[in-house]
């Protein structure tokens, strides 16, 4: 679950022969060349930014650092290796591991979001910021910060531009207080600017998005509940600081320390701008010039020409 990224581990052996290969998220694939240089090129099958953490354990007529790759296309050449000596051929063993996002990316900290609903919307916030350290059993962020929005809307849509980087839609009994949040359909949004968001609460079957789609603002995201109801959507914007693969070895999960949580900006009828302060109620605002914010000149002339 969002924010909890899967971390996997490789052992890669050079040459290997006959043996069946397990289909991964990411793949790298040593190709040797005539020159007997060997390119290491990479498959990403998902979408978004990912972090490459490398480490050679054997390396024989070459040299190479311990290195970290971002990972933003869907595939590429990541790095080649030389041997030291031409007529000699290079051997070597080594390992890589990778995980979602990418490490202290350059975050728009002034960035104005919508609130997750439709314009004129009211809505109730309270801050949310101990129910992940209790379920998964991890020190918090210092800064550890999500949203708790009340209200009698029940379609969410989005904050901001975006990649849907991962969605749950299989709980059939949502817990209505939102305390239990491993078992929460959710949707996570990749942002231009590296940060993340996740939208946490939506009934099942309710998801109107799936992996790899790109989202604009206002964009319809999925349903909390019914119309008829008070309902509630938890809300958390973030991004990864850190992460040391060598001390991290072994480990399936990056754990809650690595990410740094932001306090968004949000538009709203009276203030513009502003903070969400905790208990507080606000109106949501739309706007052509934050909606198109982040589109390009021909993204933005077709959003507005179908207005």
């Amino acid at each position: 679950m969002q924010p909890i990224p899967l971390l996997i581990s490789l052992l890669c052996l050079f040459p290997i022969f006959g043996e069946a290969q397990i289909p991964l998220d990411i793949e790298l694939t040593p190709r040797v060349q005539r020159d007997r240089t060997i390119d290491f090129i990479y498959e990403k099958r998902l979408p978004g930014v990912y972090t490459l953490y490398i480490e050679f354990l054997e390396l024989e007529n070459s040299q190479f650092k311990t290195r970290t790759f971002t990972l933003d296309g869907s595939r590429g050449t990541l790095f080649t290796l030389i041997p030291n000596f031409n007529d000699l051929g290079i051997s070597f063993r080594y390992r890589f591991s990778f995980l979602p996002g990418e490490i202290n990316p350059n975050v728009d900290l002034n960035y104005t979001y919508l609130l997750p609903f439709a314009a004129d919307a009211i809505t109730s916030v309270f801050e949310v910021t101990d129910n992940l350290a209790f379920h998964f059993g991890q020190n918090l962020p210092e800064n550890r910060k999500s949203y708790r929005f009340v209200t009698e809307e029940n379609t969410v849509y989005a904050t901001r531009a975006g990649t849907v980087i991962n969605v749950e839609d299989k709980f059939s009994n949502p817990d209505p207080l939102l305390e239990n949040t491993s078992v929460q359909n959710e949707i996570v949004v990749l942002h231009e600017d590296g940060s993340r968001a996740t939208y946490r609460g939506f009934v099942q079957g309710g998801v109107f998005c799936k992996i790899g789609d790109e989202i604009i603002p206002g964009q319809e995201l999925g349903l909390i509940g019914d119309a008829s109801t008070t309902n509630q959507l938890i809300f958390m914007v973030y991004y990864l600081t850190d992460f040391d693969f060598s001390e991290n070895e072994g480990r399936l999960i990056a754990p809650l320390s690595s990410y740094s949580y932001l306090e968004p900006q949000f538009l709203t009828e009276v203030g513009g701008s502003t903070a969400l302060d905790h208990g507080q109620s606000y109106v949501s605002s739309w706007s052509d010039e934050v909606i198109t914010a982040e589109m390009s000149r021909r993204e933005k002339r077709r959003y507005l020409s179908n207005r």
